[in-house]
């Protein structure tokens, strides 16, 4: 399976996500902090040169990163990086992604397709990446996102 490098060229309409985020923030710094290039060319004996293009590896192990990061399902990682900017820029995307960007079983294909090895080395990279960031704390959602409407407390009325 081929990778799929993402198109860097961007529309008329469309701004670069980095003039709208905080350079501040965690997900900025921990993307500056990995180094990418490397992990790529570590990864990519595991994708064929023919059939269908693989994702991005920077966006499946950016994905991957975040869900042991937040300590999330792989249905809430990827919820999450449809609606979040700061998730889609740690991931690789240059500007705001709408739609559906992979479907359900995306992660349970990446894993597999690399292997117990490379999954080490994956959580090694992950240790090391976040090691003198602060843990966001909470329920397991990242800490900039409310909570689902249909798990809030309401109030009963008397």
């Amino acid at each position: 399976m081929q990778v799929k490098y993402p198109d860097r060229q961007l529309s008329l309409f469309r701004t670069r996500m980095m003039d709208a985020l905080n350079p501040d923030h965690e997900l900025v710094r921990a993307a500056r902090r990995i180094d990418w290039k490397e992990l790529h060319e570590f990864l990519l004996p595991c994708y064929s040169s023919s059939g269908r293009m693989g994702k991005p590896i920077r966006l499946m192990a950016g994905l991957y990163f975040l869900k042991r990061r937040y300590h999330c399902s792989d249905a809430a990682a990827l919820e999450e990086l449809h609606e979040n900017i700061y998730w889609q820029y740690f991931c690789g995307f240059s500007s705001f992604q709408k739609g559906p960007l992979l479907d359900g079983k995306a992660l349970v294909r990446f894993r597999k397709r690399l292997g117990p090895e490379r999954m080490d080395y994956l959580d090694g990279l992950f240790e090391n990446t976040w090691q003198d960031l602060p843990v966001p704390k909470g329920t397991g959602f990242p800490r900039f996102r409310a909570r689902p409407s249909f798990r809030r407390n309401r109030r009963t009325s008397s």
